[in-house]
């Protein structure tokens, strides 16, 4: 089934210039409009950029990127890497990035702490100069389990494939999530759509996805991860779910200083 067309009552997107670009925004107009096809464009490559962000961890930073590059040896070949280290520079993050300097296409450094919301607006705002049609999306303290790589041309198949899709959870199915869509209060029901993949009305994550950068610009800018969600159920988009075990979250403490 592809994406359905759809009306939003008293909405309309127009577009406003945020941090030099234009994005997409709601607004009300007191009227229906025709807004389910904005989101939709062609997927014309294969190209992912996997962006990274990570504050004052320097030690869940180097498991991080340690654990990605050992359960998926090959998978420089087929992605860049974008790392967004926010606030001032400390030295443990400092002493990793020189250990690792090598794989990272590109260093962000904005010098604040911009936040899980903020953080993730300018890390996405970066993914699109880069024109590659998917974004894996990664915080400092996801350790990889399971290599994804195997799975990756079975993810990019699917995604191309289905427009009612917009983004597929990479997060192992063996750590508990919600059964429950958080923005619709929904009970979160799926199909199997292929060997290892599963479609269902997901509620939208940061941590960890393949989003399509297609979506991006409808969830921008993000003050955080419920307001990303929220525009993300507005689209009519279902999510994907991975069923492997490849990333599994360890950070149980916030660097000091964090802010969400």
């Amino acid at each position: 089934m592809g994406m359905k067309d759809f009306y939003i009552e008293k909405m309309d997107w127009r577009f406003e210039k945020l941090s030099g670009l234009y994005w997409p925004m709601l607004h009300k107009i007191g009227k229906f409009t025709y807004a389910g096809r904005k989101c939709r464009q062609e997927i014309r490559n294969d190209n992912i950029v996997l962006t990274l962000m990570t504050y004052k961890r320097g030690q869940y930073l180097k498991r991080t990127i340690e654990s990605l590059l050992d359960k998926n040896p090959n998978i420089l070949s087929r992605l860049r890497i974008i790392l967004l280290v926010q606030g001032p520079n400390d030295a443990p993050t400092e002493s990793v990035i020189d250990e690792f300097k090598s794989i990272f296409d590109k260093i962000l450094r904005p010098g604040i702490n911009l936040g899980t919301g903020g953080g993730f607006t300018y890390l996405m705002k970066h993914s699109l100069d880069t024109e590659c049609s998917f974004v894996l999306n990664l915080e400092d303290d996801w350790l990889s389990n399971e290599g994804f790589e195997k799975y990756l041309d079975e993810i990019l198949k699917f995604l191309k494939k289905d427009e009612d899709v917009g983004f597929i959870r990479l997060r192992s199915i063996e750590e508990k999530i919600s059964p429950i869509n958080l923005i619709s209060k929904k009970e979160i029901k799926h199909d199997i759509v292929t060997a290892n993949i599963r479609k269902g009305n997901y509620h939208f994550s940061f941590n960890p996805i393949i989003i399509k950068t297609s979506v991006i610009p409808f969830l921008l800018p993000a003050q955080n991860e419920v307001t990303c969600e929220k525009k993300y159920e507005l689209l009519g988009l279902q999510g994907a779910q991975l069923m492997a075990k490849c990333f599994i979250h360890v950070g149980n403490k916030r660097a000091e200083g964090w802010k969400r």
